[in-house]
């Protein structure tokens, strides 16, 4: 769709040229997408009035899904690590999870109220606490692929 608006707006357009990536959690995570990337980069011939649409290139930034359950087995750095982002899931997280969600609220919008940001912005940002959680569970499952990273000693 945005490729067709570019069309639009950009009439005198010969051809375009689209960098994909492609992110989030997936069954299909490492090489098996890597080589589906690669075929779309080479196969895929798209048109869009008339104009060529091609893929220059399709970058993976996708991760594996886990399952918390069965890592949180167990009181290794992996399993407390999957055990508290359980809790963040939770609808009735637990005193821990619920405590850091509100620190970080506390300090995002501390941060965004610095004077380095005032001004930035005509409305002032507030961080509320489901991004803060969001914001949270993305650096603990970032944290937890790199304790996976390490092997079986981190378990």
């Amino acid at each position: 769709q945005q490729a067709v608006e570019l069309l639009r707006t950009h009439a005198a357009a010969r051809a375009l040229s689209l960098r994909i990536t492609l992110t989030g959690r997936t069954g299909l995570h490492g090489r098996v997408l890597a080589e589906r990337a690669r075929k779309l980069e080479t196969d895929l011939e798209l048109e869009a009035g008339g104009v060529p649409i091609g893929i220059d290139k399709v970058a993976c930034r996708t991760a594996p899904v886990w399952d918390l359950q069965e890592l949180s087995r167990g009181t290794s750095p992996v399993a407390l690590l999957a055990t508290f982002l359980k809790q963040l899931d939770s609808e009735m997280p637990g005193e821990q999870a619920a405590a850091l969600v509100e620190r970080t609220v506390g300090r995002l919008n501390s941060a965004a109220s610095a004077r380095p940001f005032q001004g930035l912005s005509a409305t002032p940002l507030t961080i509320e606490r489901d991004e803060a959680r969001l914001r949270l569970r993305k650096a603990g499952m970032d944290l937890l692929e790199r304790l996976l990273e390490q092997g079986e000693g981190a378990r």
